[in-house]
């Protein structure tokens, strides 16, 4: 049975090892640089918008791989909050 409040999906600074420590009670995926090479955001993603299925997505200023998370949100119908404040 699926929850009614999602868990917190947390993005991390994995790519430069200073990722900071996750909330209590929140998931923090990984992009698999290694394997997936310059694929693993966007694949990282997908997957957190697919497995976690989210109503909310708050997007921080960032580059291009968070750009990409709010693209693929908005076209799945999820919510998008943007801030200007990091």
């Amino acid at each position: 049975m699926r929850s009614l409040v999602p868990p917190v999906a947390a993005m991390t600074l994995d790519r430069h090892d200073r990722s900071p420590t996750p909330a209590q009670g929140s998931i923090v995926e990984r992009a698999s640089w290694l394997r997936y090479g310059v694929c693993a955001e966007p694949l990282r993603n997908e997957h957190m918008l697919n497995c976690y299925e989210p109503f909310l997505v708050v997007a921080f200023p960032g580059g291009k791989d968070c750009a990409d998370l709010v693209a693929r949100a908005r076209r799945s119908g999820v919510r998008i909050v943007e801030t200007d404040t990091p």
